[in-house]
């Protein structure tokens, strides 16, 4: 069996926990002979991080790739009207036309999808419109295009406010073999534009999967903190402020991390690190530790040596791994707080959009999460207070909570399962009908 994977962004390693969530439960679904093929905007620098995995280039950014960034924008208008134009000559089984109108490596991304079996769409948050979503639709009008079954993995999604938007994302939505979403929040904003289709399920994130086995989480949590405390923090450049200006909200929450910072320095001796799930990629667009870096030259010198800028790229495995020699974690980014609590080590989460409120509404700790619209330095260290107060209780919540996601991230697999098997029995009633009209054609 073949599946393509599209709407990665591997050089994100939140994304790529959620890849391998995904790898693991379609391995589980149609068992370990399956080949995969991920569409990545960065493909061969993904190939270079992550040689386990095979991958191409995401088919908008084939299209349209140019090396000089003023010349792309130009030509772009070009570029997609031309390969819309070999698509077409493509699908009419024209024998070299359309090979004047799509370059090779198009023709093969082409022929990727059309001999899978199943395509996925990459859980995460990408499908709001806070980011530009012009490459994922690019994406799916081509799968649609060459009627492939499309599968939504655990998305966090919408609001969907623009009536293009709106009319475009029912529609898709409608047609999808499977959609999975990841909270409540997001099934409610599909039912807003419409969404009518009866296979959407609220399941857990994809990462959950990763989940470390229950009794090893459990070994470790009975162990008092370390002495000194050891406390990691993961921040993040964000500009989608909505109720302040972007560098009033940044500025507020850069401080409120300086001053957790010296107080956990002064009050607990505590060592503390900057790490995060974005970081020690050059070919990324952003990277955590530079916004670690502006903290830490906040700090007085005197506090250096209890503050640690640790920038080293890690996969998964190795972050996770890492993240069990810290007591708890102070984490932005969604999936370092997953990839935390995955190994029992509690977090404080500070949200920047619904869905890390959402995770933390089911684990039944909305008290520990910070908006970071509203984030100040008492409400943060406060926080931090309470949860070390109440940190077996914490634990014990988290553990509990953890395993109920991970088991329900397995099972997963009885709806793909169900949405492949519907597809190929609906495909093959379609072939057999048209069989039968092309013999009534012929007079068989």
């Amino acid at each position: 069996m073949r599946i393509a994977i599209t709407c990665v962004v591997s050089l994100n390693v939140g994304d790529t926990a959620i890849m391998y969530g995904m790898i693991r439960t379609l391995k589980e679904t149609f068992g370990d002979h399956i080949s995969i093929t991920i569409f990545d905007p960065k493909a061969e620098v993904a190939s270079k991080y992550f040689p386990d995995l095979k991958f191409k280039k995401m088919m908008y950014h084939n299209v349209t790739d140019n090396k000089n960034k003023y010349l792309k924008r130009i030509f772009r208008p070009f570029q997609l009207f031309r390969f819309r134009v070999g698509l077409y000559l493509y699908l009419r089984k024209t024998r070299f036309l359309h090979r004047i109108w799509l370059k090779k490596s198009e023709i093969e991304g082409i022929n990727e999808y059309l001999n899978s079996d199943l395509v996925i769409s990459s859980g995460g948050t990408y499908l709001v419109e806070n980011y530009i979503m012009k490459p994922k639709i690019f994406e799916y009008q081509l799968i649609t295009r060459l009627k492939k079954p499309l599968v939504f993995f655990t998305q966090s999604l919408g609001p969907f406010r623009k009536p293009s938007n709106r009319e475009y994302f029912k529609q898709l939505f409608d047609k999808a073999a499977l959609v999975l979403l990841r909270d409540q929040k997001s099934y409610h904003n599909l039912l807003e534009i419409g969404v009518q289709n009866d296979n959407c399920y609220v399941v857990s994130d994809a990462a959950f999967a990763l989940a470390e086995n229950i009794k090893e989480v459990e070994k470790r949590s009975l162990l008092p903190h370390r002495t000194p405390l050891r406390v990691a923090i993961s921040v993040r450049e964000w500009a989608h402020f909505k109720k302040k200006n972007s560098d009033v909200g940044m500025n507020q929450y850069l401080t409120s991390i300086r001053d957790l910072c010296l107080h956990l320095v002064e009050t607990y001796n505590a060592q503390v690190t900057f790490v995060s799930t974005c970081q020690g990629i050059r070919e990324y667009w952003t990277d955590d530790s530079r916004i670690a870096a502006h903290i830490m030259n906040m700090l007085p010198k005197k506090y250096h040596s209890n503050a640690v800028l640790d920038s080293s790229f890690r996969n998964p495995s190795q972050l996770t791994s890492f993240l069990k020699e810290f007591d708890f974690v102070v984490s932005t980014r969604l999936h370092m707080a997953i990839l935390a609590t995955g190994v029992g080590v509690p977090v404080i989460p500070i949200a920047y959009e619904f869905k890390t409120q959402e995770l933390f509404r089911t684990f039944e700790l909305e008290c520990l999460v910070l908006d970071i619209e509203d984030i100040d330095s008492k409400e943060l260290i406060e926080k931090v207070k309470y949860l070390l107060d109440h940190m077996q209780e914490v634990r014990g919540k988290i553990n509990h909570k953890v395993q109920l996601e991970k088991e329900k991230a397995d099972g997963v697999s009885r709806f793909i399962k169900k949405a492949y098997e519907n597809y190929a029995a609906n495909d093959r009633e379609a072939r057999l009908e048209c069989g039968k009209t092309e013999q009534a054609r012929i007079g068989v």
